[in-house]
């Protein structure tokens, strides 16, 4: 984003995007997408999402006993 910014502001007025686009790049999506690069989650956060999710494993065993018990 920022060298797309960069390559626009080199622009002639009349190649480059229109001004109100780039604002808005450069005053709302930047910042969110800095937020979400640089975001960790909490100690809070991590124990409010409860057990973490099943591995592939998991999920393999249960699906042959799932089978083992449909072929009985």
């Amino acid at each position: 984003m920022h060298v797309l910014l960069k390559q626009e502001s080199k622009k002639h007025m009349m190649d480059a995007c229109p001004s109100w686009i780039l604002d808005k790049i450069e005053e709302e999506i930047m910042p969110a997408v800095e937020y979400i690069n640089n975001w960790e989650p909490t100690d809070d956060e991590i124990n409010n999402y409860g057990e973490p999710p099943m591995t592939m494993a998991e999920m393999h065993e249960i699906a042959r006993q799932q089978k083992r018990e449909a072929w009985k």
